[in-house]
């Protein structure tokens, strides 16, 4: 198991759904950051690998 490590950058608006959002939580996706920053500095492919890594048993971050 490895962690990965996902890091806010700029001020982009990058649109991650909260539907993404919800399901990384109930995955055991630590989020550090507030919902309205996770969806605005994380892309959706962003949080489409993130989920598929935590499917695969790996342990995910989000700063």
């Amino acid at each position: 198991m490895k962690t990965v490590e996902f890091v806010q950058k700029g001020k982009a608006k990058f649109n991650a759904t909260k539907a993404q959002y919800n399901y990384l939580k109930s995955l055991g996706a630590e989020i550090c950051v507030f919902e309205n920053r996770f969806l605005n500095y994380f892309s959706k492919k962003q949080a489409s690998e993130a989920i598929d890594l935590l499917k695969a048993g790996h342990k995910v971050v989000f700063k």
